[in-house]
């Protein structure tokens, strides 16, 4: 009879963390994976690849205006979104380098 009694629990205790986590699932991602995301991204920026680079330093005046430092800093942005972002084409045929830079 015990092992029964420790099936069902099992079960309950799988249960209630199931309901916990469905329930505070925003909570543990803002408190536990924001923290780590921002560490990698500092540490380990990402490289904005050429040809996304030239469309900004072409056509994006605020790019422009920064100095060299903050340009960096903006390419990391830039190629981190690039990164993060699914781009769909809509009534055309393929999305291209520039447009998503």
């Amino acid at each position: 009879m015990a092992f029964y009694d420790f099936i069902l629990y099992v079960f309950i205790v799988g249960i209630i963390v199931i309901i916990f986590f469905l329930f505070f699932y925003h909570i543990i991602y803002y408190y536990l994976f924001t923290p780590i995301s921002y560490v990698y991204r500092r540490y380990f920026p990402l490289k904005l690849a050429h040809n996304y680079k030239q469309p900004i330093a072409q056509y994006s005046r605020y790019y422009q205006a920064l100095n060299a430092a903050n340009q960096l800093r903006f390419e990391h942005r830039v190629a981190h979104f690039i990164a993060n972002k699914r781009f769909e084409a809509r009534d055309m045929d393929a999305v291209t380098n520039d447009m998503k830079a």
